[in-house]
């Protein structure tokens, strides 16, 4: 994990799938606390993805030199509060920031791959500031 964090605080960028890993589901799942570690620990801005059609199928179907269609949707970049400045225990605080990323991610899919984020997705007010309470 410190690569990681060395790589961000040179100014590299890094693609996270923030939910864990690639599944046969296209469905989101609930968000894993390291992208909140990542972002507390460089301030590096986001830039949520969304992806359609990348599942572990998807890497199957590469090798066997297949066609795949995947869409990708790009969202604004935004920034997320500093742990300390959020009015939970540091673990919650944690799980905030990384459900307010991958809400991010759900206002860009459609509502059909959003999983666990599908009732998040849709009522983002300002998607570049909001924070699931």
């Amino acid at each position: 994990m410190e690569h990681v964090v060395v790589a961000l605080r040179k100014g590299y960028s890094i693609l996270i799938a923030p939910d864990g890993r690639l599944s046969r589901q296209p469905d989101m799942r609930l968000a894993k606390q390291g992208i909140s570690y990542f972002v507390e620990r460089t301030r590096a801005r986001l830039i949520p993805v969304g992806i359609v059609g990348c599942t572990v199928d998807f890497l199957i179907w590469v090798l066997q030199l297949k066609k795949v269609k995947i869409e990708m949707h790009i969202g604004a970049p935004f920034n997320l509060p500093p742990i300390m400045e959020l009015p939970l225990v540091r673990t919650d605080a944690y799980h905030q920031n990384a459900d307010s990323v991958l809400v991010q991610v759900a206002a860009l899919l459609p509502v059909e791959h959003c999983g666990y984020y599908v009732d998040y997705g849709r009522f983002i007010p300002n998607h570049n500031s909001w924070v699931p309470s």
